[in-house]
């Protein structure tokens, strides 16, 4: 459409009423398309907000409808925002961050895996490592001889 409106105006004579459509339908467009990003600046808002919270209070062991409560909106739609934004459900993103926050502690090596658990509110420390190796793909335990073996080496 910009183009076509280009091209009017540069005709040697150019037609003012196409050029005033042109100019028009250019306008309309450039609206609605400002619309539909103001929706996800606002869902990229709430995932920014939704990430600010987490690392704040991740050791409270905050379900998604709580901060959902806290950002003052549903759970579904904090879902759909992170959904929009990062791809991912707000829990997964919840557990991908709790994950990455536990690497920081394996890197203590006088901290078990079970008192890394349980400083992380997990009930379980083998459900711990169940979501540390969906996660990562390896156990925290190979994740820590890992790390010792790149720091030695």
């Amino acid at each position: 459409m910009g183009n076509l409106l280009i091209q009017e105006l540069k005709t040697p004579m150019p037609d003012e009423q196409i050029i005033t459509c042109l100019f028009q339908a250019l306008l309309i467009k450039l609206l609605k398309s400002s619309e539909s990003k103001k929706g996800l600046s606002r869902q990229f808002d709430i995932a920014i907000s939704f990430r600010e919270l987490l690392y704040k209070n991740y050791l409270e062991q905050y379900s998604i409808s709580d901060y959902a409560r806290l950002l003052n909106i549903s759970p579904n739609y904090l879902n759909r925002c992170i959904q929009n934004v990062w791809n991912k459900s707000a829990r997964q993103c919840m557990q991908e961050f709790i994950i990455t926050q536990s690497q920081k502690y394996l890197q203590d090596v006088s901290l078990s895996v079970s008192d890394i658990a349980y400083h992380l509110n997990f009930n379980d420390p083998s459900y711990f490592g169940r979501l540390f190796k969906k996660v990562m793909g390896i156990s925290p335990q190979q994740y820590r001889s890992k790390l010792m073996h790149d720091v030695s080496g």
